[in-house]
């Protein structure tokens, strides 16, 4: 996590994920970090924090 722009509105929160993988490539990106973004958003509670429940940027 890193939040930038900490003035009195328009901070941003990044989230980097990662996983090690060994399948040489093959398979869903979405669905194999799924259960750590899942993760994520529980331990950030951000809809109960800011409204929000998805991120508005995704790259």
């Amino acid at each position: 996590f890193r939040l930038s722009g900490t003035g009195t509105s328009g901070a941003t929160l990044r989230l980097y994920v990662e996983r090690y993988r060994d399948d040489g490539g093959v398979g869903n990106v979405d669905e194999l970090l799924a259960p750590l973004l899942k993760a994520a958003k529980e331990l950030l509670r951000l809809k109960e924090c800011c409204g929000r429940d998805e991120a508005t940027v995704v790259t």
